[in-house]
Order: C-alpha cells, then sequence, then structure tokens
C-alpha cells in the first residue's frame, strides 16, 4: 500500500505568555510542549487511531498533518510530497485532497448560515461545481448522511439540529470533496451514547468508498479498537506504542497502554490477572519530568526510567514499544 501521510519528527511548541516581572527578571521564555518528536506513516485506506489522556497533544498533532498549526520542527509529507515549508498559495490545491472532523460540531459551524450552504461552501471556494451544482451535491450529501427529507435539513440553521444532526452535517461538508485524508478529532466523544454507532458506521462507509486514509484521534481506546487498522498510544507528546490494533490490545507492552485497556470495563473483562492502575495526572508539558516521562505514574519504574528515555523500538512486527520493562516479558 501506498503511504498517504506521514509524519518525521514532528515537533510543536507553544510559546508561554510572559508577565511583566518576567520580562523585567529577563526569565526565560517557557513552551508547551505539545507534541515532542512524533513519527508515523498512514497507508491509503489505513485508518490510525490516536489514542490518549486529554493534554497529550493528539488534536495538535492532527492539526499539524493539516497545517492549521505550523510546526516547530520535523516535516509533514502528504503523497509524496513534503509539505511541511508550503505556503499558503502552494498549498490551497492540496487543501481539498486533506479535511477534518472537528470535536465540536457546533462551534465549528457558522450559526448564520444555513446548513446546505455550508455543506456546498467547499466546492463553491475550490470551484468545483457552479453554484446550482453544489446545490444538487448538497442535497445528495445531506441524503447520504442521513438528513432527510435534504430540502428541510438544507434551509435549516445549526441551532434547530441536535448534537447528532450537527455532527452528521460537519462529516458531509468533509466529504462532500471526496478527499484523500481526513482527520477526526473525537468525533462521536459530544454525541449521546446511543448515536455513536451511526455515526462510526457512517464514517466507516466513507472509508471504504472513497478510500479514504483517516487519522481517528480518541481517548477512548474501545473505540479506537472499533474503527481502526492500528493503535498508536500518546503520552505527554510522545508515542509510547504503536501497532496493529489488535496486537496493541490482546498484548500491550507499554504499562500505559495496559492502563488504558484495563480501564475499559467491556475489554478489562478479560482474565488476566490484577488490573494495572496509574496514579496521579499527568506532568506538566512545560517541563517533562527527565528519563522516561510516564516514570512518575509508572508501578514499574526503576533507575533507568528516572535517568535515561528509552527509544521507540520494534518489539514484534510493525509492534513499536517506547519502553525499558516490556510487559509480558
Amino acid at each position: 500500500m501506498s503511504v498517504v501521510v506521514e509524519a518525521v519528527d514532528l515537533r510543536k511548541y507553544f510559546p508561554v505568555p510572559r508577565s511583566i516581572i518576567d520580562v523585567l527578571l529577563h526569565r526565560p521564555r517557557e513552551y508547551v510542549r505539545a507534541v515532542d518528536g512524533v513519527s508515523f506513516k498512514i497507508y491509503e485506506g489505513e485508518t490510525l487511531a490516536l489514542i490518549g489522556e486529554s493534554g497529550c497533544g493528539k488534536t495538535t498533532t492532527g492539526r499539524l498533518l493539516l497545517r492549521l498549526e505550523e510546526p516547530t520542527s520535523g516535516r509533514i509529507v502528504f503523497m509524496g510530497r513534503d509539505i511541511t515549508r508550503l505556503k499558503p498559495r502552494e498549498l490551497r490545491p492540496l487543501r481539498r485532497e486533506m479535511q477534518m472532523i472537528f470535536q465540536d460540531p457546533y462551534a465549528s459551524l457558522n450559526p448564520r448560515m444555513r446548513i446546505g450552504d455550508q455543506i456546498a461552501h467547499p466546492l463553491l471556494i475550490h470551484k468545483l461545481a457552479t453554484p446550482r451544482e453544489a446545490r444538487e451535491k448538497a442535497l445528495e450529501m445531506l441524503k447520504r448522511v442521513g438528513l432527510t427529507p435534504p430540502h428541510e435539513f438544507y434551509e435549516r440553521y445549526p441551532h434547530q439540529l441536535s448534537g447528532g444532526q450537527r455532527q452528521r452535517v460537519v462529516i458531509a461538508r468533509a466529504m462532500i470533496l471526496k478527499p484523500r485524508f481526513v482527520v477526526a478529532d473525537e468525533p462521536v466523544s459530544m454525541i449521546d451514547v446511543s448515536m455513536r454507532a451511526s455515526i462510526l458506521d457512517l464514517l466507516e462507509s466513507f472509508r471504504r468508498e472513497y478510500r479514504l486514509s483517516m487519522l481517528f484521534i480518541t481517548h477512548d481506546i474501545s473505540i479506537g479498537r472499533i474503527v481502526s487498522d492500528r493503535i498508536a498510544v500518546m503520552y505527554l507528546g510522545r508515542i509510547v506504542e504503536m501497532g496493529p490494533t489488535e496486537e496493541v490490545i490482546r498484548n500491550p507492552k507499554h504499562p500505559y497502554t495496559r492502563a488504558l485497556i484495563d480501564a475499559v470495563p467491556s475489554i478489562a473483562r478479560r482474565k488476566r490477572g490484577k488490573k494495572l492502575r496509574i496514579k496521579g495526572e499527568v506532568p506538566d508539558p512545560r517541563s517533562p519530568p527527565p528519563g522516561c516521562r510516564f516514570h512518575p505514574r509508572c508501578p514499574f519504574a526503576t533507575e533507568i526510567c528516572r535517568g535515561e528515555e528509552p527509544d521507540l523500538v520494534e518489539v514484534g512486527r510493525d509492534h513499536y514499544v517506547r519502553c525499558f520493562h516490556l510487559l509480558g516479558k
């Protein structure tokens, strides 16, 4: 399979605003290390689930891949072309091939614009249809995502829809361009549990129909298992484990991955002894702990974990782990 998107040692450091006292005392500027050396590939037709706690850098990684954020360093390769330093004018023709489904559908929709016009707008922006053709395609897409009768939904505004309906609108707006790559940022986290399966089925149908590649961002490893071909587990700006979905779920090697799995009742019911629990909160990304970033919360941490940072090494076929003390050895 061909590689659609590749991240190479991607980093994003956000400067922390300084107070007047900080400036007067010449205190050095601090940076939030949101993404700190992330590398992976996403192949044609593949879904990679990026999983981790809130604040670990998942959304920033997705925004970097689409150049919605400018990377501090590293490279982004899209369909064989390095797009890291492309100017907006050079990047614009590629925008139709890469889209994002935002976590909050209400915040990502224009409250003063009709639903149908918002779905048709990308076609007009990229000059892919006349206004009449764009309207017809928007009506077809509304029907495709289950918002029927489409003519009625076309005339509505975002505040007139439920959360699940707004999520379908956001998906329709992204898919109307038939992109090659989509970043889905927590697309079901703000939807009732009863609606989640239908939204996931809708995304899967588009993936099969358009041969989509997708980065699916979620904090719920059980959802990641359902939708993905591979899983990448992220902690404090770095990937700590990555591999085929079932291999990672059934044979986790990193303590953090094991803790995420054991926290999900539907998965943790498996008979594998005492559940692994982690304590405390994610450390401040402005000053990550030395050595392994997980060691302050890890029950298996030793002196080497506090002094050295492990590399991401292959422990099985396409299965990579960043840990000195692999589980199951």
